[in-house]
């Protein structure tokens, strides 16, 4: 009996590091989504001023739709479906920066905003993509070890 214990707290340990490191991997999808949402209201804002949020809603993300981002969009806006988001920081501070300026600027100033987001969105992706392997590793092999440890204390 207490062998089985000891087997399922080492595996649900295991698994929790292979949850945390799908987790960071879902996080890495969700701001590459959100890239190419920036990316493409910088291609939609023109000189007529098409309303944000026709661009919004032309912007298909069944990976936003799933974030609940969409929904949170048309409740309480840009900003605040970002701030629910499960992003790093400097990701969120750059899109809420986005976000605070949306619709109030000339469509010129509008497009060099979006731009300088965009910008720093690829480095946080590319930081991020390159993080990611050494995250995984360390998430898996920290459940692991912890419930190897767990498994040899108990016995």
């Amino acid at each position: 009996m207490k062998e089985t214990v000891l087997t399922v707290i080492f595996f649900s340990f295991l698994f929790g590091g292979i949850f945390a490191s799908k987790r960071e991997k879902r996080k890495l999808e969700l701001l590459s989504e959100l890239e190419k949402l920036v990316l493409y209201m910088g291609s939609q804002i023109d000189l007529y001023r098409r309303e944000l949020i026709d661009i919004y809603c032309s912007f298909e993300s069944e990976l936003l739709d799933k974030a609940g981002f969409s929904e949170k969009l048309g409740e309480i806006g840009f900003e605040g479906a970002v701030r629910h988001l499960d992003l790093d920081l400097e990701s969120k501070r750059v899109l809420c920066e986005l976000g605070s300026t949306l619709g109030m600027l000339s469509a010129s100033e509008q497009k060099a905003s979006i731009d300088r987001c965009a910008t720093a969105l690829a480095l946080n992706l590319d930081k991020a993509r390159s993080e990611y392997p050494k995250k995984r590793k360390l998430y898996i092999s920290f459940g692991l070890m912890l419930g190897a440890v767990i498994f040899i204390i108990g016995i």
